[in-house]
């Protein structure tokens, strides 16, 4: 490895930033084809390793970092409930997540130590209210299927309790929340759009994406 300097810092700060913003895409718009991927494609912490090389490029680069790269969740939320909104920079900045669904099959490189499990529909509400500059989950699946027909489901459940509230006019009876298929939108893909009540006529919302992972072979007798 050269001790050299860093050829990098030479460019100017325009250059860089544009370097910065060119490597850091959310997986939905990095990839063309996001709907099915291969397990290696899934972003890992080791893509935020410029980040660690010196200081200067740690504090130009964290905030583009944060904004644009999609973090996959691995811990289980059951065990370590997110119980507080992350508040402080970078963490508040994320805006692009991704979840091991619990059908999964295939090992995601990184997460080894990390078995995927189902994230309930409650945990992803939470989610969507913990992080306040969220726009899109991501569901990594081997079926996708079986995680539409949930959703679906949930969908056909939030219509119910809706008109059962304009039955007897009481919005208590009301989800706290609001799940509308993407369907017929612009961007032809398979997800729902997410709302969720905060508090305080306070509303959030992020897309479900459904990303399916192709089946590589690796580790199958």
């Amino acid at each position: 490895m050269s001790n050299g300097p860093c050829q990098l810092l030479s460019l100017p700060p325009e250059l860089r930033l544009m370097i910065y913003e060119s490597l850091w895409q959310p997986l939905s718009t990095s990839n063309a084809n996001v709907e099915l991927l291969t397990p290696t494609s899934v972003p890992t912490s080791t893509d935020l390793s410029l980040l660690r090389t010196c200081r200067q490029i740690h504090h130009e680069a964290r905030r583009i970092a944060f904004l644009q790269h999609t973090f996959i969740l691995t811990r289980n939320l059951h065990r370590r409930p997110l119980a507080h909104e992350p508040r402080v920079e970078p963490i508040s900045l994320v805006r692009s997540l991704a979840i091991p669904e619990c059908h999964l099959t295939q090992t995601i490189p990184g997460c080894e130590l990390f078995p995927p499990r189902c994230y309930s529909f409650k945990e992803i509400c939470s989610l969507v209210r913990r992080f306040r500059h969220l726009e899109e989950i991501l569901v990594l699946t081997d079926a996708p299927g079986v995680v539409t027909r949930t959703l679906w489901s949930r969908t056909a459940h939030v219509n119910f309790r809706l008109r059962k509230a304009r039955y007897f006019k009481d919005e208590r009876l009301a989800p706290s929340y609001d799940l509308r298929s993407l369907r017929g939108d612009k961007t032809g893909r398979v997800g729902w759009r997410l709302t969720v009540n905060v508090g305080d006529s306070v509303v959030r919302g992020a897309n479900i994406l459904l990303v399916g992972l192709k089946d590589t072979g690796v580790g199958k007798g």
